[in-house]
């Protein structure tokens, strides 16, 4: 009897270990992206930018992809971006795949699919200040279009697993991480699927770092903006407005 026991008690174990390497444990499930104004957008990106215990925004401010690398397809509940640093090139970029179905209990850590897409065109921010107010007319006046490329799984990986390490020598006051998770999720819902729409069916999606010190353990987030084929980004009565318009932010997973 105690010989069983001790098998078990191994296998549980090495059950365990399993776990830990490969899935990540979140206790809240997921739910849609928060749509957001460029006011909203403008703020945390300055935060992004201003902080000086990050020292991201010199590696990158975001990336271009096209609009057809976000749009929903019949098999998938929504999209995985992975947080990705290229230490060679001193590149911070989003590595993109279609996910199945989100399931807290266990999170990849990894990339899934054998090939991802990452974006050929990513840029740093180049606005007169990294003030609010700069911030907003760059969001409103920047033009960029771009194209993708295919990533396999290994490199990907092995850029989430750098992007992890950096992230292991930027940590608060009080010595806690910015980012706990390697990815943000976004769920392909109605507001996500409306966002995508203004886009076109020949668009842009780019995407913007952000900072939230709310956003705990993720205050690194992603802003979504569209942009028509020409790289403009979508005003009026569809996507950013004033006073409010809209943009998509806060993938998940947001604080636990």
């Amino acid at each position: 009897m105690k010989r069983l026991w001790l098998i078990v008690v191994v296998a549980m174990a090495c059950q365990a270990k399993k776990t830990t390497t490969e899935v990540l444990q979140l206790s809240v499930p997921a739910a849609p992206p928060a749509l957001i104004s460029i006011d909203t957008a403008s703020q945390i990106i300055s935060d992004y930018l201003t902080n000086p215990r990050i020292d991201l925004s010199q590696r990158a401010l975001g990336g271009v992809f096209p609009v057809s690398d976000f749009t929903p397809d019949a098999k998938n509940e929504g999209l995985l971006m992975w947080y990705c640093f290229d230490a060679a090139a001193k590149q911070l970029f989003m590595a993109i795949e279609p996910y199945l179905h989100y399931d807290a209990e266990k999170l990849p850590r990894y990339p899934i699919q054998l090939i991802l897409r990452r974006p050929v065109n990513t840029y740093l921010y180049n606005g007169a200040s990294p003030t609010e107010k700069d911030v907003k007319d760059f969001l409103l006046n920047q033009k960029l279009i771009g194209t993708s490329a295919d990533i396999d799984n290994a490199t990907a990986t092995r850029y989430v697993k750098s992007f992890d390490s950096l992230m292991n020598t930027m940590v608060d006051a009080s010595g806690q991480r910015y980012q706990e998770y390697p990815f943000n999720y976004f769920i392909w819902g109605a507001d996500y699927k409306t966002f995508i729409s203004w886009a076109g069916a020949d668009g842009y999606i780019r995407y913007d770092l952000a900072f939230n010190d709310k956003d705990k353990p993720n205050r690194v987030r992603i802003v979504l903006i569209a942009t028509d084929k020409d790289g403009n980004t979508v005003t009026g009565a569809q996507g950013f407005k004033e006073p409010g318009g809209q943009g998509i932010q806060n993938g998940w997973p947001p604080p636990p």
